[in-house]
């Protein structure tokens, strides 16, 4: 069974059968679809909610008080003036964790209001999606569920990204389902900006008296998002992980129910980053976080101490042959799920098989592909050579190549198959020699260190290892335990 079988099949209410992870993939799969200006943008006056959770935290995690708050440049979220007025009520919170709840809440929406000049002081540019395309905008006062985004006209510019047949197959089942129906769409947010190396995306949904999902959109396929997930290695934290954390805050002051938190690859970092550097106020009222293949970070970034506050809800998912989910460190334990695909198709969630036994699981794989184990090995290996001005010529380098290629959009590398080596090929000869050089010896090495072989202690000194001969299930793969 397939995430959009699921969704056909499993009728059961949220009541019935509780919030789990295919559900978060579904949800975190259709972040990626453009609302075009149907779901109601998150008001910037709502910002002011977000609170200043940086103060006294100088752990590593990339703020040091409120000295770092002026230098943190997040930005992006939308204008007041751009959402669309009716959006939800606030309600008075009965039933969703009462009273303790309800002051968790009231204390972010006291928080200081200077996040809110870092959040919109460059005004950049939205994307279309941000934008009443095509007279698309709803006019009633209801926020909008799943149905409301069947409108055709919208089409041609909301299903994008690698698999947009599949986007939209994915929306189909979730406007048809009885277990989705309640569900609200509310507070998207959205960046988009070449210069600054920046792709956000996020929105909640929402089912009134239950829970509110934050899903945060993976990398579409610009070269601007391909970059931004690459600056991860040796840039911390990244504007969209900021946007992330300042998004969370936001949305915590907006709605009083409990929070999970999601996303797909690049998603699943943000949600995962949001979630780890939130105050404790916000942190007690996320029920999980649900990452689906997400790459880590870098090491030693985010403390232990930030890790054990959310150990036991933090579900961290990857396919057995998962490159992307294995990249830089994510301390937690990882359960690996059975994919259909082959190789890098194995990151399509469409592609992961869901337990029969409805009981809203992906089938247990049981451990990684032997393959997966030493890529991710060796990768590690490779990172550890350089620091990170290193990384970062690296970096730039390679970027300097897929432009040199006159790529516009990852798909021409990503699906171009044998072509692809020739784009860099290509490329390569017209580049100039510093940058050239750089690249040359980058994958010189990186091509060694595969050759000689690097699982050994490194894999198990950083938890990428498989069961033991006995299946003792501590012997998972996953983070340090």
């Amino acid at each position: 069974m397939n995430l959009v079988e699921y969704l056909g099949t499993e009728m059961r209410s949220f009541d019935e059968l509780p919030f789990g992870a295919v559900d978060s993939a579904a949800l975190a799969e259709l972040a990626m679809a453009n609302p075009c200006g149907i779901v109601p943008m998150l008001p910037g006056d709502a910002v002011e909610a977000a609170g200043v959770p940086f103060a006294g935290a100088a752990d590593g995690a990339g703020f040091a008080g409120d000295a770092a708050v002026d230098s943190a440049e997040v930005v992006g979220i939308a204008d007041a003036t751009s959402t669309r007025a009716g959006c939800l009520p606030e309600g008075d919170g009965v039933g969703v964790g009462g009273d303790a709840a309800r002051a968790d809440a009231a204390k972010v929406r006291r928080g200081a209001k200077g996040l809110l000049g870092l959040l919109r002081g460059r005004g950049l540019p939205r994307r279309a999606e941000a934008d009443d395309a095509d007279g698309c905008a709803l006019t009633d006062g209801d926020a909008p569920g799943f149905r409301d985004l069947l409108r055709a006209e919208c089409f041609p510019g909301m299903f994008e990204g690698l698999q947009p047949d599949k986007l939209k197959e994915t929306l189909y089942a979730l406007a048809a389902s009885p277990r989705f129906r309640s569900v609200r769409l509310r507070d998207a947010a959205s960046v988009f900006d070449e210069e600054r190396q920046n792709q956000f995306f996020a929105v909640t949904y929402v089912v009134p008296g239950r829970f509110a999902y934050l899903a945060f959109r993976g990398t579409d396929t610009s070269i601007t998002g391909w970059r931004e997930n690459f600056n991860m290695i040796y840039d911390y934290p990244v504007p969209a992980q900021k946007q992330a954390l300042a998004y969370l805050l936001a949305v915590a002051g907006r709605v009083d129910e409990p929070l999970y938190l999601g996303g797909h690859s690049k998603g699943g970092n943000l949600a995962l980053y949001a979630a780890l550097m939130a105050p404790p106020e916000v942190q007690r009222r996320i029920l999980r976080v649900y990452t689906h293949d997400a790459p880590g970070f870098r090491r030693d970034a985010i403390t232990q101490e930030r890790w054990e506050a959310l150990r036991d809800r933090i579900y961290r998912m990857a396919p057995q042959e998962s490159t992307v989910g294995l990249l830089m460190d994510t301390l937690v334990p990882l359960h690996v799920v059975h994919s259909t695909g082959v190789g890098i198709m194995q990151h399509s969630l469409h592609t992961w098989e869901v337990n029969p036994e409805g009981d809203g699981v992906f089938v247990d794989a049981g451990s990684l592909a032997d393959g997966a184990l030493s890529s991710a090995a060796s990768m590690a290996v490779w990172l550890d050579q350089y620091s990170d001005e290193e990384a970062r010529k690296i970096v730039e380098s390679l970027f300097a190549a897929i432009e040199a290629s006159g790529a516009h959009e990852s798909t021409e590398l990503l699906m171009g198959g044998v072509k692809t080596i020739g784009y860099i090929a290509q490329a390569a000869r017209t580049m100039d020699v510093p940058h050239r050089d750089t690249l040359v010896a980058a994958l010189a090495k990186l091509a060694e260190i595969a050759a000689r072989g690097a699982v050994g202690d490194f894999a198990v000194s950083v938890g990428l290892r498989k069961r033991d001969d006995e299946g003792d299930p501590d012997a998972l793969v996953g983070g340090a335990t």
